[in-house]
């Protein structure tokens, strides 16, 4: 618990306040740069075939 003892009226946070939304952004942080990491990692030819659509054939 976080005790606040400087005030006039004593007050306590539960921790679930602080740690619930640390978990939140440490998991969206580690989602993140997985994100990047594949993506920067994807070999170069395979971004071009991706890019680029298949030409049409003109009867």
């Amino acid at each position: 618990m976080v005790d606040l003892d400087k005030g006039p009226v004593k007050k306590e946070i539960s921790n679930a306040v602080f740690i619930i939304p640390a978990l939140l952004v440490v998991s969206l942080l580690i989602f993140f740069i997985y994100k990047i990491k594949c993506r920067l990692s994807e070999p170069r030819s395979s971004k071009l075939k991706k890019s680029k659509p298949t030409p049409a054939k003109a009867k």
